[in-house]
């Protein structure tokens, strides 16, 4: 039974017009009201787009510890997203864990595959030491963007 017994005022309309009453809706609601009959509103499920863990997560190897000893020895990377104007952009930097300089980054209009490998190639064009290990965890955020007029070059 998909209405469970719950009655609310379109339903008791239906019901007397099915009985051959000829009854308006408002008039319902308001003897509904006098009456003190409220009908339970149904939980309706909130949309949420979360489908489990999708893909490989890379182990956690930096331990919530960012600082570095000296440069070149941790670096890490995020995508963050950005809504302008109702357009996603998606910022993709590498930074050094000794100074907390942006190595090189890539702004995208979606974060894909492309994005990344054209941000670590220009980050292995910067550096001497060519066999770093690259581990990548993909998980986008929006980020909150306080100027309302940001201008920016995306890349198609």
């Amino acid at each position: 039974m998909y209405h469970k017994e719950r009655y609310g005022y379109c339903r008791i309309t239906l019901k007397l017009r099915n009985q051959r009453y000829k009854v308006n809706h408002k008039k319902v609601y308001r003897i509904m009201a006098k009456l003190g009959l409220k009908s339970l509103k149904r939980n309706k499920r909130k949309y949420s787009s979360y489908k489990g863990t999708v893909g490989k997560i890379a182990g956690n190897h930096i331990n919530r510890n960012f600082e570095a000893d000296k440069p070149n020895e941790k670096r890490y990377t995020d995508i963050t997203e950005f809504n302008l104007k109702g357009e996603k952009i998606y910022l993709s930097p590498i930074i050094d864990g000794f100074n907390q300089k942006v190595i090189s980054h890539n702004i995208s209009k979606s974060p894909n595959l492309e994005q990344i490998n054209d941000m670590l190639e220009k980050a292995f064009k910067k550096t001497d030491n060519k066999d770093l290990e690259v581990n990548i965890s993909f998980r986008p955020r929006m980020a909150a963007i306080p100027a309302p007029n940001i201008s920016t070059t995306v890349k198609k």
